[in-house]
């Protein structure tokens, strides 16, 4: 199925639909495609996102969980305290039923997820993108990750990223690249 996934209709309205939309997304419409469709297909129950920022990300999580009629985002970001609330306040109620942001490090909301028992069924990181944090941030999603979850890790092209998820990988055989990780040079 995810073989001919880029060639789908479904993908390409997809695509054009999120040229432009959200506005403070900073990844590519194609990215934006990807990751709603996903969360359409996969009706998530549980998703986390690591690195809210501009919530550009969390917008296009909670549009998709909003459109399937269930679900709920937990959003962290340790810098987000001031900026990130007052965006959510724009957004129509629909969508920030959907939410919930936490204005500390993804070390304290897995260990809020850790105490309340929460599991994800897909995880969006986006955070610290040295090797350390990455790492951890991908371990952790792992472990509370449900049964046949999806972790989407961004930015991979950088060498933090690119390795943690590598050496992640090759310690990790249960779990499988979907996407190729590629790392260019620089």
């Amino acid at each position: 199925r995810l073989a001919n996934f880029e060639e789908s209709r479904e993908f390409a309205d997809a695509v054009a639909f999120f040229s432009n939309y959200p506005e403070k997304s900073l990844i590519t419409p194609r990215s934006r495609a990807v990751i709603y469709l996903l969360v359409r297909h996969l009706r998530p129950k549980a998703v986390l996102e690591i690195g809210t920022y501009h919530a550009g990300t969390a917008e296009l999580l909670a549009r998709a969980i909003q459109a399937n009629g269930h679900g709920q985002l937990l959003t962290t970001d340790p810098f987000g305290r001031e900026r990130v609330p007052p965006i959510l306040e724009t957004w129509p109620e629909a969508l920030r039923r959907h939410v919930v942001f936490l204005p500390v490090s993804s070390m304290s909301c897995f260990m809020e997820a850790n105490r309340h028992n929460v599991f994800f069924d897909l995880a969006f990181i986006d955070g610290d993108h040295s090797y350390e944090f990455a790492l951890y941030d991908l371990q952790m999603a792992a472990r509370h990750a449900s049964p046949g979850a999806v972790i989407i890790m961004d930015n991979v092209e950088q060498a933090g990223v690119y390795w943690a998820v590598k050496h992640f990988l090759q310690r990790q055989p249960r779990w499988v690249e979907l996407g190729q990780s590629e790392r260019k040079s620089v």
